[in-house]
């Protein structure tokens, strides 16, 4: 069985830089980068090569 994990679309670490924050602000709801609106259900793996830009 597979361990799911969920992935941050808009990186967890844009929300620190103010003008990517800004620019990204309209992409997300009133709750932020932890909204569920960005995120992705991926498994453990396909989490990591999305973390590394592999696709």
């Amino acid at each position: 069985m597979a361990r799911l994990h969920v992935a941050h679309i808009i990186p967890f670490s844009a929300s620190h830089r103010i003008p990517l924050r800004f620019m990204l602000s309209s992409l997300l709801t009133s709750q932020g980068i932890n909204n569920p609106s960005n995120s992705l259900l991926l498994d453990a793996t396909t989490h990591e090569a999305f973390d590394a830009f592999k696709f």
